[in-house]
């Protein structure tokens, strides 16, 4: 029962698309989300798009002065689920745009949800072009009555005026419609006037009258016929009159001539080259003088010869130009070519031409104006080349742009995107939640939040993330993003922004994070390796060549009181000066030794043996150094405490070489987690400037301190002080 309940539902269905595409009228349907779903053929021929193509873009076929309106509309129809009917420019399949009456209706379940919506478009050009003639009829009536040179009105049958043109309306007592003569003239006159109306009403026919009034305190006369307007019963209804002012007769044809000077310069002061001619171009009537500056001949050429226009016309558009003027001469028409001046140079030209028609219709002139595009298309071609070069650019640093409409939840991509994330345009649906399913599922969550708070708060959004292409690569993108906010409502209407893929940058930060912690290993290993070798050069100095001293100074102890007994002064002195010589020996191996592993380091620590190694250095140099030294919260490694010792012995010996200074500080605290020791001096420092000249060299004792420090987890940093010296500080993790 179910199966059968299907096939007939689906059997209805077929049925009902085979008529609605067999209707003369465009239809369509949607889904509830106002995604079309359904084109009728009639629809699809008319438009030559295909579903799969006005889905991915419904503006396309919309004339652009119209999309805005018309999908602001839509979206409050759709939003409120109301039947929706809108007018707008639609373009056919040939480029052509025509006015539709377009309907939209939502059809509901029985619960009153709407589950689809059905829409038709009939075209409406017709009745625009008879709406548009009406109008156009209408201007035209008032523009021609306001611009006659003489007094036009109508009155109903008891006398009330209810139309008068400009020139009545100038006169005093006319500021509105609805008076009688009687309210506006003196009575002798409004009587006149109005014995003059109710011949016309009861003769029903026109009256030539030469009727009197004073404006101004000046007595004028008026020429004018006075004639019934009939209703269509064929009964009086009102009416109408025409006059003319005698009196300013000559004052109107100045005003007229006054009207045609303008006219001509206007015409030839205009950048468009205004022309006429006779109906078959025999005869050039008129032609503005920017024909010369345009095609860069002589107006006196092309009245000798109303057809040399024509042999500048481009070689390659001149048979299809003539084509053009020779086929539709007499109907009007529009055509973009080329013109080759006398100096070479080739302009681009957009000519309009219409025919003039005399009062039985037929055409006896053709008018037209040309225009210079030649700029305009020089920008079209350079907007075309720019957007080239920026999916170039684009292809390039393989960078793309975005747009997410938030509403439909669909998104725009540019081309760089899509080789980015290797999706094949034609296919990519192109919704918010297809990309989504590309970003690799740890990091989703996090792409999603940041959409959504950009949509709630409307502030720009950088995140990275990364993706699984359709062949299964996995890519790294930084994407930015901002918000654009409708005009109307002040809402979150669209997110935008751009996506890199930064695959390659993240491979090289890998690699490098990679080498720079086998490089601290290296450095690690060497400082060990050296303090390995200092401490076995110490140790071998102490067992061997220090024993071996200090033997040699036992014996040398006991021959001097045996030489001094016998009297051998020579030998005595010769001995006691040995003796000095070998105890200054002693102490220069004793500070070798300190230097190599100085044994404080070892039995006290770090801050007993930088105090050590200070009170030796301040007696060897003269400079004064002070140890300031807590406790730590933990042991240090022996590892850290002999780099930071040879960081404090570097750091004394740069000052004592380049520094200048008369005090230096090695200060060890607890700092954030941080062991951190610092060593400042009151030397001449160094100046931070702009000019790469004036920043401090990083020689080999410099690098030397920043990989003991590095070896160790450490930072290493040096600034100049605000007034004068340095401060070295180095942290390492406690």
């Amino acid at each position: 029962m179910v199966q059968d309940d299907f096939t007939e539902r689906q059997r209805a269905q077929d049925h009902l698309r085979l008529v609605i595409d067999t209707i003369p009228a465009m239809a369509w349907s949607l889904r509830p989300d106002g995604v079309v779903d359904f084109l009728n053929q009639r629809w699809v021929d008319y438009f030559g798009l295909t579903l799969e193509q006005y889905v991915q873009d419904p503006t396309s076929p919309i004339h652009p002065e119209d999309i805005s309106r018309v999908f602001e509309k839509w979206r409050a129809d759709l939003a409120a689920g109301e039947s929706s009917e809108d007018e707008m420019r639609l373009r056919r399949a040939d480029g052509e745009y025509r006015w539709f009456l377009v309907r939209t209706v939502p059809l509901r379940d029985e619960h009153g949800s709407v589950v689809k919506w059905i829409g038709a478009g009939i075209d409406i050009e017709d009745r625009k072009e008879t709406e548009e003639a009406l109008r156009e009829s209408e201007e035209r009536f008032a523009a021609f009555m306001d611009n006659l040179p003489g007094y036009a009105w109508m009155k109903d049958l008891q006398g009330r005026y209810v139309y008068i043109n400009q020139v009545v309306r100038g006169l005093p007592g006319y500021g509105s419609l609805g008076k009688t003569d009687a309210q506006i003239w003196p009575a002798d006159l409004a009587a006149e006037y109005r014995a003059n109306d109710q011949h016309v009403i009861a003769a029903k026919k026109p009256l030539h009258t030469v009727e009197h009034y004073l404006q101004e305190g000046k007595q004028r006369y008026m020429v004018g016929s006075k004639f019934p307007i009939f209703d269509k019963n064929g009964a009086v209804a009102w009416v109408g009159g025409a006059g003319v002012d005698i009196t300013e007769r000559i004052e109107a044809e100045e005003a007229l001539r006054e009207s045609e000077l303008r006219f001509r310069q206007l015409a030839e002061n205009i950048q468009e080259i205004f022309w006429m001619t006779t109906s078959a171009m025999e005869e050039l009537l008129h032609v503005s003088p920017a024909y010369e500056k345009v095609w860069g001949r002589s107006l006196e050429s092309l009245r000798q010869r109303p057809q040399s226009w024509m042999d500048a016309i481009h070689t390659d558009d001149r048979e299809r130009v003539v084509g053009v003027f020779e086929g539709q001469r007499h109907q009007g028409f529009e055509v973009e070519y080329r013109i080759v001046r006398p100096d070479g140079s080739v302009r681009w030209i957009r000519d309009r031409r219409f025919p003039v028609k005399d009062e039985s219709g037929k055409v006896y002139r053709l008018a037209g104006i040309a225009e210079d595009i030649t700029e305009r298309k020089q920008v079209i071609e350079t907007l075309r080349q720019s957007e080239f070069d920026l999916a170039e650019a684009q292809r390039v640093a393989k960078l793309g742009n975005w747009t997410l409409d938030i509403a439909a939840g669909t998104v725009r991509w540019s081309e760089e995107i899509y080789r980015i994330f290797d999706v094949d345009k034609a296919t990519f649906e192109g919704t918010y939640a297809t990309f989504v399913s590309r970003v690799h599922p740890d990091d989703r969550p996090n792409v999603l939040q940041a959409n959504a708070e950009a949509r709630l708060d409307g502030k720009p959004f950088e995140i990275e993330y990364r993706i699984t292409t359709p062949s299964g690569q996995l890519k790294h993108i930084r994407e930015i993003g901002y918000a654009s906010r409708d005009r109307s409502d002040d809402s979150i209407s669209t997110l935008f922004g751009t996506a890199q893929d930064i695959t390659e940058r993240k491979q090289a930060e890998n690699a490098f994070r990679d080498s720079s912690v086998q490089l601290r290993a290296l450095s690690r290993r060497l400082v060990e390796l050296q303090e390995s070798e200092r401490r076995e050069l110490s140790r071998e100095l102490h067992d061997r060549v220090g024993q071996n001293l200090t033997a040699l100074k036992i014996n040398i102890d006991m021959l001097q009181p045996a030489l001094a007994s016998r009297g051998n002064e020579d030998v005595l002195a010769r001995v006691t000066d040995s003796a000095a010589l070998l105890e200054s020996t002693m102490d220069a191996i004793e500070n070798v030794m300190s230097e190599l592993r100085p044994p404080m380091l070892d039995d006290h620590g770090l801050a007993a043996a930088l105090d050590w190694h200070a009170r030796k250095f301040s007696r060897r140099t003269g400079i004064a150094v002070a140890v300031h030294a807590g406790e730590p919260a933990a042991p240090l490694a022996p590892q850290v405490e002999i780099a930071l010792f040879r960081i404090a012995q570097e750091a004394l010996n740069n000052i004592a070489k380049h520094a200048s200074a008369r005090r230096a500080e090695i200060a060890l605290d607890q700092e954030n987690g941080d062991f951190v020791m610092s060593v400042r001096d009151d030397g001449i420092g160094f100046h931070v400037g702009e000019n790469a000249s004036d920043k401090p060299k990083t020689g080999l004792g410099m690098a030397t301190m920043r990989e003991r420090s590095q070896a160790v987890g450490g930072r290493f940093e040096v600034q100049a002080l605000p007034e004068r010296g340095t401060r070295l500080t180095v942290r390492v993790p406690s």
